[in-house]
């Protein structure tokens, strides 16, 4: 690399050699820096190399040290060099020392690695997805034709939903579920539980009132289930991320006509007739609003632990990056104490939201037991 030019800030210095001088590197970075003898330029280049070492190893803390002694720069002398040397020792000093926790926060961890590269593998083999997609793709009219490995061909003919989240600025897609089918071919989308297609879908679905609402029946059971589904959610700012803590929270429980709690889930034989509940008006006026009172006391029963859940996580992973902001300040001071405590606030508010969380009601099945369908 030849530096036919010097720019005044150092840190654009490592910048251009930092182009050369990257991962995957298998050879020396050799740099010429040209300049003309008893000129500025010469004194400024020593005082890069000599003061600051800015040509022989990665660079740190260079526009702090510019700041300082930019205004010297002028006449460097023997003085000025050895002056920026020291300063310069004593900041690569208190920036390791603050990064010493950060880097034992941040190391790897065998066990803990292995537990996670095993988990992405279960992940990755689960069809799961797969699975549910195919049948969100024919729910929405989306055509998804196999080629193998894993991989559909989409389009768009027969979809009869315009929100559903199908890019339309071409006429078919390739997706895949398989990772490393997507890596070796580009030009295929790999589909995770994280793609915004699955994401909006998922939406789509939830938004819709459709399945919100219906009966069934059960040969095994006698009697009536009602199968209440609540979700426990909160209305926050965004910007404090309770979602990482608490997110939407589905409840479920399941009451008979005695208003007595079910464990145990029946296994439904098929739809029920929607006209036995609509002629029976003891069963509307008094029996199903007696059982969703009931199953929302439940539910309102079991949402304190799962609050007092999330606000434990929530103050082990905060009280943490507090504690480590702390141990920072104390040999670093660009830790600000601002840092802090808006560290600490935001420990308070995810606080207050999550013991201001709220159960609505999603969703509810009656289940009409075998005796009485007559």
């Amino acid at each position: 690399m030849v530096l036919m030019d010097i720019p005044g800030d150092p840190e654009l210095i490592e910048q251009r050699i930092g182009r050369l001088d990257r991962i995957g590197q298998e050879n020396d970075i050799h740099i010429h820096v040209p300049y003309i003898r008893g000129s500025a330029v010469e004194g400024f280049v020593r005082w890069l190399h000599e003061g600051l070492e800015a040509f022989a190893r990665p660079l740190v803390g260079g526009y702090p040290m510019f700041l300082q002694f930019g205004g010297r720069l002028g006449t460097v002398a023997d003085e000025l060099i050895a002056e920026t040397r020291k300063a310069h020792c004593d900041l690569c000093r208190r920036i390791e020392a603050g990064r010493n926790l950060l880097l034992e926060l941040n190391s790897c961890r065998p066990a803990v690695a292995a537990s996670l590269v095993s988990a992405i593998r279960v992940a990755e083999a689960d069809r799961t997805l797969e699975e549910y997609m195919q049948d969100v793709f024919e729910q929405f009219g989306v055509d998804a034709e196999p080629f193998g490995n894993r991989d559909y061909l989409l389009t768009a003919d027969l979809l009869f939903c315009d929100e559903f989240p199908l890019p339309r600025e071409r006429d078919a897609m390739r997706i895949t579920y398989d990772r490393k089918h997507a890596l070796n071919r580009p030009t295929i989308t790999l589909l995770s539980w994280d793609h915004p297609m699955v994401q909006g879908a998922m939406d789509l679905i939830l938004g819709s009132d459709r399945g919100v609402c219906s009966i069934a029946r059960c040969g095994a059971i006698e009697g009536l289930l009602l199968q209440a589904v609540y979700v426990l959610e909160t209305v926050s700012s965004q910007r404090l991320e309770i979602e990482r803590f608490l997110p939407p929270t589905p409840i479920m429980v399941q009451v008979d006509e005695r208003l007595r709690r079910v464990v145990d889930e029946p296994s439904v034989d098929g739809d029920g007739e929607s006209w036995w509940v609509n002629d029976n008006e003891r069963l509307r006026r008094d029996t199903l609003p007696a059982m969703v009172a009931s199953s929302r006391s439940m539910a309102e029963a079991a949402a304190p632990a799962i609050r007092e859940a999330a606000e434990a996580a929530m103050r082990t992973v905060l009280n943490a990056e507090i504690q480590r902001l702390c141990e920072l300040q104390a040999v670093n001071d660009h830790v600000r104490q601002d840092e802090i405590d808006a560290a600490e606030a935001q420990v308070t508010a995810l606080a207050s939201s999550i013991h201001g969380t709220r159960l609505r009601l999603d969703a509810v099945q009656l289940v009409v037991g075998g005796k009485l369908r007559a």
